[in-house]
């Protein structure tokens, strides 16, 4: 996961394994947040737009449209990505549970006021994932730039 909607799955169980284990299937809004992984994936978010189940790695928060917008709850998470891996539960593994989870106090203004403010942190993430696009463009431009400095100078062109 990494703070994105999740839109398909490269694995997937049977309704039949539903049935006979004990995975649950979320609903689409779903919000899913890492409880554990190697480096940066312990935090991380996203959001369900398809019904899906997780394995133990996962707590999920059901979708209340009456009270929230999922994405609300997930920038809200996001925003206490460091924060939150600062925490250490007890024990040799930094991992996290359920009950760290229910722990996490969230600030719930009027759902007018969450739509609002996804729209601008919405808008705000499209600009930023452009600025990113750019700079790996651009990265790659100034990457293929040195080779060609350096074929001309010892070809006497500079």
């Amino acid at each position: 996961m990494l703070d994105k909607p999740i839109i398909s799955s490269e694995e997937r169980i049977t309704e039949a394994g539903i049935d006979n284990s004990s995975a649950k299937l979320f609903p689409i809004d779903t919000i899913l947040i890492a409880l554990y992984g190697q480096g940066q994936t312990r935090g991380r978010t996203g959001i369900l737009k398809i019904p899906a189940t997780t394995n133990q790695a996962c707590a999920a928060i059901l979708p209340k449209t009456e009270i929230f917008e999922s994405s609300y709850i997930q920038y809200w998470l996001r925003s206490l990505y460091y924060e939150l891996r600062e925490r250490n539960r007890d024990g040799a593994q930094p991992n996290w549970n359920g009950n760290m989870i229910k722990k996490i106090e969230i600030a719930l203004p009027s759902l007018s006021e969450q739509r609002r403010i996804v729209a601008y942190l919405d808008a705000l993430q499209s600009k930023l994932d452009a600025l990113k696009r750019h700079q790996a463009e651009t990265a790659a431009e100034l990457d293929a730039l040195m080779p060609a400095v350096l074929e001309r100078a010892f070809r006497g062109v500079l």
